[in-house]
């Protein structure tokens, strides 16, 4: 899946749709991949089992459903020039911490994520253990 922000909700609906009209072998991935906010979207589904996809896209959706910008990021105390001594003009911490709370199942498929690290501007490669890789 791919990165991008407000996309990983139209993924969330294209998968949907394909559950909705592809038999279920089609959509029953052994190994989910995905880059930014596609990785949220792939980790999700990573930790239900093959074959429990209603519950992946029932759980996905109401993730997003419920999502609010205070969710995402916040103001700095000092507001947006405070951003420029820190490592972003918002602070998001929370988006973090949702993340994290969301993900603490273990894993029950392959995964790979890829991310940007916005301050070398390089990508990290991670899969279902969450080791880095190359």
């Amino acid at each position: 899946m791919r990165g991008g922000g407000t996309k990983g909700n139209y993924e969330v609906g294209v998968l949907q749709s394909f559950y909705d009209n592809l038999p279920p072998e089609d959509i029953e991935y052994d190994v989910v991949v995905g880059v930014s906010i596609g990785s949220i979207n792939a980790g999700t589904i990573g930790i239900y089992e093959k074959g429990d996809e209603t519950d992946a896209f029932a759980q996905l959706q109401k993730y997003w459903t419920s999502l609010r910008t205070s969710d995402i990021f916040t103001q700095w105390p000092l507001g947006p020039i405070e951003g420029l001594w820190r490592n972003s003009l918002f602070n998001n911490t929370v988006s973090h911490t949702l993340v994290n709370e969301r993900l603490v199942n273990p894993f029950k498929r392959k995964v790979s994520f890829q991310a940007v690290n916005i301050n070398d501007g390089k990508v990290y490669s991670f899969d279902e253990s969450l080791s880095y890789k190359l």
